[in-house]
């Protein structure tokens, strides 16, 4: 039975217990048992829900904690691959080498070095703008609640109180 059907049937029950002139439930045994027994019944529901989420996010947790892992491990196995390529590289000096099994090429590419940055700047601030990026500005969240706390008042902004359910 579902939190649903529970919570249908307990207001079934009272709904046809209570009575309208008076607004008493009458003191009739067997109300009172079926009550019991679905809060019960709605007690063992919430119990497993709560068990089942605290297995998840712990089964979450391990996840997490199993990723954490296996990518660190990745960082060391490329670590060591890119030592073997740049043993490789220093090897070949640019030769090619192929067998059966593998085939090592080079190939040309070209990159942009910035090799003085003052001087760069100056040309690109003076007309030539188009060569720069900007970022937008990013709000301190962390310094605006603080801010706000300490009794500035920001236009736009408002500290917002959230209730969080702890199960453990």
């Amino acid at each position: 039975m579902t939190l649903y059907e529970i919570n249908t049937q307990l207001a079934a029950i009272l709904a046809e217990a209570i009575d309208p002139e008076t607004g008493e439930i009458p003191e009739n045994v067997d109300l009172w048992a079926e009550l019991d027994r679905l809060n019960m019944y709605h007690d063992d529901v919430l119990e497993q829900m709560a068990l089942d989420y605290k297995n998840r996010t712990a089964e979450a947790e391990a996840c997490r904690k199993e990723a954490k892992t296996l990518t660190e491990r990745a960082r060391r196995q490329e670590a060591v691959a890119d030592t073997i390529k740049a043993q490789l590289a220093f090897e070949l000096n640019g030769q090619k080498f192929s067998t059966g099994r593998v085939a090592m090429n080079w190939r040309k590419s070209k990159t942009t070095e910035i090799t003085d940055k003052a001087a760069f700047l100056d040309f690109a601030e003076n007309g030539h703008d188009h060569l720069l990026k900007y970022r937008e500005p990013e709000p301190d969240k962390t310094a605006i609640y603080n801010a706000m706390r300490g009794g500035v008042e920001i236009p736009g902004v408002e500290i917002i109180e959230h209730n969080n359910m702890s199960i453990k």
